[in-house]
């Protein structure tokens, strides 16, 4: 058995609404990146000029979100975080290498499609399900 000094019972129905309170500020700790938070789901967005500046934007912010979140002890889902590439076939397609994206030490996957709340979105932005 262990003392319990922070948090809510599970189920609680002050959780949700707690959390989107509690939440509600990680915005504030973003210099390049805007985000889009539905529930628990947090979504950053950087673009830029060239891959390297993408990649030195959101690993920045990515940073500063890990320091956010150990501050206000909470932790990141690794296995779920992921990253998108958006941008036209040519770009993508000739890309010379896909940016390096890390929290901390560990590396985020690259994607070529990922879900929105009920959409599916893919790397040259086109909306629904293909198959390749």
């Amino acid at each position: 058995m262990k003392l319990v000094t922070c948090g809510l019972p599970q189920g609680s129905i002050l959780g949700p609404l707690l959390f989107l309170i509690y939440i509600n500020d990680l915005p504030n700790s973003l210099e390049y990146s805007s985000t889009r938070m539905f529930a628990n789901d947090t979504t950053l967005s950087v673009s830029g000029k060239s891959i390297q500046d993408v990649e030195v934007a959101i690993n920045h912010d990515l940073t500063n979100v890990k320091q956010w979140l150990s501050a206000n002890r909470l932790s990141l889902n690794l296995v779920k975080t992921e990253y998108l590439l958006i941008g036209s076939r040519y770009n993508i397609n000739n890309l010379l290498a896909a940016p390096n994206i890390f929290v901390g030490d560990t590396p985020i996957k690259k994607v070529k499609e990922t879900k929105a709340p009920g959409v599916h979105i893919d790397e040259f932005l086109l909306w629904g399900k293909r198959l390749y």
